[in-house]
């Protein structure tokens, strides 16, 4: 009866967590790092667009889709994780089934035994690609922005209301305003007090 209580709680227990993990949309894993065997639950293998039968439960598997680029990184945080026992939140980019490569971002936890050696690790892994492809394109945006405007015969200025303080203006600023840009970031009032006071 005991052995059955327990069964039914662990089973409980397995269902909560498999439930919390699938609403977060994370990926989890749980690694043993004494075998290499390593549990990808099914939505992990679904963020790289494969089924639950098409890879292996081994950490060869996640390896393998590092890329190349951050396979050292990613390495050294681990390392760092299970040395230093620092927080493990690392960004890092997998391939997918459809050789793409998916952003992710993962948080892990290990476990040491009693000599201090990690025996065990697990975590959750986000796919954050979406987000990555959007601050990727704000980025280029604000490129081509500052291009034109450093070029431009027009002012552009970029302004923060609380605080109020200007984070940037153009270079013309200096020959329409006769001030530097340098005195207006000191000053964001400076600009309003070179115009006439009927038309302010």
């Amino acid at each position: 009866s005991s052995r059955h209580q327990a069964a039914e709680a662990l089973r409980r227990s397995e269902e909560r967590y498999a439930l919390a993990a699938s609403s977060a949309r994370a990926g989890v894993w749980d690694w043993d790092v004494v075998s290499g065997e390593t549990l990808f639950s099914p939505h992990w293998k679904a963020l790289l667009g494969y089924d639950d039968a098409e890879l292996p439960n081994h950490v060869r598997t996640w390896e393998e889709a590092l890329h190349p680029d951050d396979r050292e990184r990613v390495f050294a945080e681990v390392r760092r994780h299970f040395e230093q026992r620092t927080p493990y939140v690392v960004e890092y980019r997998m391939r997918a089934r459809d050789g793409g490569w998916r952003w992710c971002m993962v948080h892990g936890q290990a476990v040491w035994d009693a000599a201090g050696r990690p025996v065990r690790m697990a975590g959750a892994t986000i796919d954050i690609t979406g987000q990555k492809e959007s601050e990727h394109r704000i980025r280029e945006l604000e490129e081509r922005f500052f291009r034109y405007a450093e070029q431009s015969s027009e002012v552009f200025w970029l302004a923060q209301v609380e605080p109020e303080r200007v984070l940037y203006v153009s270079p013309s600023f200096e020959r329409i305003w006769g001030h530097s840009p340098a005195a207006l970031y000191a000053d964001p009032h400076l600009w309003l007090a070179t115009i006439a006071a009927d038309d302010r």
